[in-house]
């Protein structure tokens, strides 16, 4: 009986693990891009939905992953950016949200440079 409680307790918490899957990068482009060029690439993305821009942020889902872009203008243009990719309740394995995530960002900011330079 003690064993067929235990099991069942471990079980019921193995079941219920919470996976914090959200990663953050900053990155800079090799020569500064423009700001109207990032939020066209971005809005006109393969699979993107829930575009909203506001200033220097812009929020999108890909993949179903929620994700922010963040960048710094200085005269109308731009060098540096940070993006966070959250996949929190979608039940990944760490290693493939990681793999994912770099995917994006990487796909994301060759885009953005090949488009925008």
């Amino acid at each position: 009986m003690k064993y067929s409680i235990l099991i069942a307790i471990l079980l019921l918490t193995t079941s219920c693990t919470v996976v914090n899957n959200m990663i953050g990068y900053g990155s800079k482009f090799d020569r500064p891009v423009n700001s109207d060029c990032i939020n066209r690439v971005i809005k006109n993305y393969k699979g993107v939905s829930a575009y909203q821009a506001q200033n220097n942020l812009v929020n999108f889902e890909l993949n179903d992953y929620h994700i922010q872009f963040e960048y710094t203008v200085n005269n109308g243009l731009v060098s540096v950016y940070e993006i966070t990719i959250d996949g929190m309740f979608l039940g990944e394995d760490l290693g493939v949200f990681y793999n994912n995530a770099a995917s994006i960002q990487e796909s994301l900011h060759k885009k953005i440079e090949a488009t925008c330079q």
